[in-house]
């Protein structure tokens, strides 16, 4: 199996440089032209969560050991019908094959998010996974200390994420984001600094591990942590959220128009 590394462009490296980044590398990783591209990680340590008494994650310090990889968008409906095809895989998305292959798929209940990186593992000889929340939100905040990656106020989600309405409290949104959400093209607005694109916007996405039984109280849900197959998982992403970092529980077979997944590569 090739790995494709892609060397980013000068601006990128300028604009990880500007931003004071120290998280993501100059390289893209893509262990086969059907993969995923996956932008590497370095460890790291960051503020978690949101502050206040009524939010889904209290405010904590975090650390991230170990580098990884994670999707530079989400997996596409290209890579996951790649999937489907090599494997007979039926029924794991809503893709009858004839909208845009940019897409995000959607439609993937948790079990066939874990499957789609399980053939991964196995195709490329790597250790695909879905993320852990703690990955999940050090990458979509990268490296930033304000409430989101662009800044602190919700109008400059304009050119940065693709967001419901209700993300601007079900007012009309001050930039051409449709009210009626639906998800777009992947890489279609800007990327936040460590070059990942619509971590807070465009589908929600699967977390490998499941809900911890108190909402605010925040514990680690290792990928392996859930005791029955029906426990209620983790999805991340403020699409549909009016806090910075938003985060449901989801019944695992749970099926949306406007739910995907991205992947993690472990690194060595």
């Amino acid at each position: 199996m090739h790995v494709l590394i892609h060397r980013r462009s000068s601006f990128a490296i300028l604009l990880l440089a500007f931003c004071g980044s120290a998280g993501a590398t100059d390289t893209v990783i893509q262990d086969c032209a059907q993969c995923p591209r996956m932008v590497p990680i370095a460890p790291g340590s960051f503020m978690m969560g949101e502050p206040g008494p009524f939010v889904p994650v209290e405010l904590h310090p975090a650390t991230i050991k170990e580098r990884f990889a994670i999707g530079e968008t989400e997996v596409t409906r290209a890579q996951f019908r790649y999937f489907a095809g090599r494997t007979g895989y039926v029924g794991g998305s809503d893709d009858d094959g004839s909208a845009d292959a940019s897409l995000p798929v959607t439609g993937v209940d948790w079990y066939a998010a874990r499957a789609y990186t399980r053939w991964l593992s196995r195709y490329t000889g790597q250790r695909y996974r879905l993320p852990y929340e703690e990955e999940w939100e050090y990458a979509a905040r990268a490296g930033t200390g304000t409430r989101y990656w662009w800044g602190d106020g919700r109008e400059g989600v304009c050119g940065n994420e693709h967001v419901a309405a209700v993300f601007f409290s079900l007012q009309e949104p001050p930039c051409a984001v449709p009210a009626s959400f639906a998800v777009r093209l992947v890489a279609g607005l800007r990327a936040n600094p460590w070059g990942l694109f619509d971590m807070l916007g465009n589908a929600d996405e699967w977390m490998g591990g499941c809900f911890p039984a108190s909402l605010g109280k925040y514990k680690e849900p290792w990928v392996d942590s859930c005791f029955y197959h029906d426990d209620p998982r983790v999805v991340r992403g403020a699409s549909e959220d009016v806090l910075a970092i938003g985060r449901k529980r989801l019944d695992p077979f749970t099926r949306s128009a406007t739910l995907g997944f991205r992947v993690v590569r472990e690194l060595k």
